[in-house]
């Protein structure tokens, strides 16, 4: 990928972080890295306080949960005809939709249309579904440059490293690594002025966004009744004013019904994700911008993404799409402040992708390891439209990201990523749910089926225990398990009442 700004990726202060293949190793290499969970622990710790501080003269949080949880799942109840109604009111406004039933489906309309219009320079907004569909690398294949808004993604690729989190990929970061980062490749005096570091990306940023002829970005909601695409993110603004050509891509679940659910949705994910009571910028777009507007994209384009999220409403795990990517779950997650969402995936990830990643297609492994990998160029054909949601879920769903299969059990279960969900998913009981699955699909390694066979026969009968501890910890399987109790609870219990 070519910036206007130069990196030296061979840095030995900061190197490539190239993605470990094995979830255990990734998670033992964060686990050995103090100062990144000392950095997590802090990031995650202000980001609950200002959650809090956030609700705090708000209406009760859990009717706030309650009624969000209500509009999203009425919206996935309905969700193939208010597709087909955002589609008719989008192209009536003059908007063109396409349907993409894949992320490579996605590219190559988005590779076509660059193209088409000649194009050499996309702006990229921080969005989900964008990342999801491996854009970046295609791009770069096709000798696009690539211009990232979003301050942590500019960090992230000035380092080489990879996102941890879906509102703020960066926060892995500390700041004095960050300056130092700044004025190895940007040639800029050091700071510790979390604004003025920003202007800086900022700075650089703008020239390259003024004269880019498309940009890419997400949608935070789409109204199907009027067609109206709701983007809240600040760093869209610029790239939509100022760009001719404008790609919306969005999820097929990022729906809603009617344009007055947004005034819960914006501030409810301000609030969740930053302690705001609405975000910075909130820019809804009905269509291109009339010839005589002042700025605007005179070319409006919207990609309905599909990518296996209709077999997840198949296959009973459509709650995990109601999710608005607020990150909540992330801050308060106990595994997730040991070892980061670079752990999870080359992605990213936290409790609620722990759900998702295993069930979606994953990127083929070529646009995942590494850097900024480069992909082979998709050939141009027609999509069709996204599958249809209304069938009876499937007991054992296709689990299509065996490399993501040890996800589901890179959780404690302690219900804290439901409690501050926004919208209410019930996290643990999806994933006590996929672990069934991964085991009757056979996912599980092994290790892991031998050591669960082992548990069982220890946890039946309370003189086995200390033999599976002794045969465990002598062939170094959990050399770390500690010593059992010497009496089980119920006959201490016996002892001290004196039964």
């Amino acid at each position: 990928m070519r910036f206007d700004v130069t990196c030296s990726p061979s840095s030995p202060e900061f190197p490539i972080y190239a993605m470990p293949p094995n979830f255990y190793r990734r998670v033992a290499d964060a686990l050995a890295d103090d100062a990144l969970r000392a950095t997590l622990t802090r990031s995650t710790g202000l980001l609950r306080q200002q959650q809090a501080a956030g609700f705090a003269d708000s209406a009760p949080f859990e009717e706030l949960q309650a009624a969000a949880r209500a509009l999203r799942q009425d919206a996935l109840d309905r969700l193939p005809a208010l597709l087909v109604q955002l589609e008719a009111q989008a192209r009536a406004r003059g908007v063109e939709v396409f349907w993409a039933p894949d992320a490579a489906a996605a590219r190559r309309y988005i590779l076509a249309l660059a193209e088409a219009r000649r194009v050499r320079q996309v702006v990229r907004s921080h969005a989900a579904a964008v990342e999801e569909i491996g854009l970046d690398a295609a791009l770069a294949d096709a000798h696009i440059n690539v211009i990232l808004t979003q301050v942590g993604d500019y960090i992230l690729h000035l380092a080489g490293d990879t996102p941890s989190h879906p509102v703020h990929p960066a926060l892995h970061w500390r700041k004095e690594a960050v300056t130092q980062l700044f004025e190895q490749h940007l040639d800029v005096p050091q700071t510790l002025d979390i604004q003025s570091l920003a202007n800086v990306v900022r700075f650089k940023l703008r020239r390259p966004t003024l004269e880019a002829a498309l940009s890419v970005g997400g949608v935070a909601l789409a109204v199907a009744e009027t067609g109206t695409l709701a983007l809240a993110s600040g760093d869209d603004r610029l790239a939509v004013a100022s760009t001719p050509i404008h790609v919306a891509v969005m999820g097929i679940e990022q729906v809603t019904a009617a344009l007055e659910d947004l005034a819960l949705f914006l501030p409810l994910y301000a609030r969740s994700a930053g302690g705001q009571s609405m975000p910075d910028h909130v820019l809804l777009l009905e269509g291109p911008a009339p010839a005589d507007a002042a700025d605007g994209p005179r070319e409006l384009h919207l990609v309905i993404l599909d990518n296996g999220r209709s077999d997840l409403l198949r296959w009973g795990y459509g709650e995990a799409l109601t999710c608005i990517h607020c990150g909540a779950c992330h801050n308060v997650c106990p595994v997730y402040r040991e070892i980061g969402g670079q752990a999870y995936s080359p992605r990213g990830g936290g409790p609620i992708d722990s759900v998702t990643l295993p069930l979606l297609p994953s990127l083929p492994v070529q646009e995942t390891a590494g850097r900024w990998p480069t992909a082979a160029r998709d050939r141009r054909q027609d999509a069709q439209p996204a599958a249809q949601t209304g069938a009876e879920p499937r007991p054992a769903p296709a689990l299509r990201g065996a490399p993501l299969a040890p996800l589901p059990h890179a959780s404690t279960l302690c219900g804290a990523c439901s409690a501050v969900c926004p919208v209410g998913i019930d996290i643990p009981r999806l994933l006590i749910r996929l672990r069934g699955d991964l085991a009757a699909a056979g996912e599980l390694g092994k290790r892991e089926r031998m050591l669960r066979r082992l548990y069982r026969w220890g946890t039946q009968d309370a003189a086995n225990l200390p033999r599976l501890h002794r045969l465990l910890r002598s062939a170094r399987l959990l050399p770390d398990w500690p010593q059992p109790a010497s009496q089980t609870f119920h006959a201490r219990w016996r002892e001290r009442r004196g039964l």
